[in-house]
């Protein structure tokens, strides 16, 4: 009897083990995406990795450090448990690399900056 359930047993095990993998902050963080409102340690944008240089930073904190017109949604950050992150770049110039991110997760920005320099 248990000779006829091996297979299917064994794909259900490694589905769940794969997932639990999946589900991991420190998976989430490698590659880039977000889970929940945990932000990933990096992300990649462009062919460059950028690390996380602060968490959250308000509306006000916002408008005193950068100008909201200047910014421009260059790209998006998976999010495994609802929609993705927009990512903002905060002084965008074609052909030129961005050395700071912006990522808007509810009412909070966080940054991240080029690693490594440009």
């Amino acid at each position: 009897m248990l000779k006829l359930y091996w297979k299917p047993l064994l794909f259900v095990i490694i589905c769940l083990v794969s997932i639990y993998i999946v589900l991991q902050p420190t998976t989430a963080s490698h590659f880039g995406y977000a889970l929940g409102d945990k932000m990933p340690e990096k992300i990649l944008n462009n062919s460059r990795i950028y690390r996380k240089g602060y968490d959250c930073l308000s509306e006000k904190e916002m408008d005193k450090k950068y100008q909201k017109s200047s910014l421009v949604q260059i790209d998006f950050i998976f999010n495994a448990f609802g929609s993705p992150y927009q990512v903002f770049a905060t002084n965008p110039q074609r052909n030129l690399t961005q050395t700071g991110l912006l990522v808007l997760h509810g009412t909070c920005y966080t940054g991240y900056g080029l690693e490594g320099g440009p």
